[in-house]
């Protein structure tokens, strides 16, 4: 914002970037028996910001389990698909939701579950 005399308030956010990975396997492609073969992992590895969107317990029997959600905020490059696990910190999460109609990054839901 201009606040004039040459003067401009700048407003920001610190954040702690953390390094994550997606693994991917490539498309498969059929063998002589007509049976899909797929090709080596791909591991893709690329920067992102996590906010806590809320953490839950479920009360099951015998064992209760705590989901955690977060939203994963990620350069505009980075496609993610629902359903693929994302590595952040020897924890894996599912990503449940994309929104993706940013200019210039997408966010995804995702969640990890853990015993209580």
């Amino acid at each position: 914002m201009d606040t004039g005399r040459g003067y401009i308030e700048v407003t920001a956010a610190l954040v702690e970037p953390r390094i994550c990975t997606v693994e991917r396997t490539g498309e498969p492609t059929l063998n002589e028996l007509n049976r899909p073969v797929y090709g080596d992992p791909v591991m893709l590895t690329f920067p992102g910001c996590l906010t806590e969107k809320y953490i839950h317990h479920i009360q099951n029997k015998p064992i209760s389990t705590v989901e955690t959600w977060y939203v994963l905020v990620t350069p505009k490059v980075i496609e993610l698909k629902e359903g693929e696990l994302v590595t952040i910190d020897n924890t894996a999460y599912e990503v449940k939701v994309s929104h993706t109609l940013d200019e210039y990054k997408n966010e995804y839901e995702i969640s990890a579950r853990r015993e209580a």
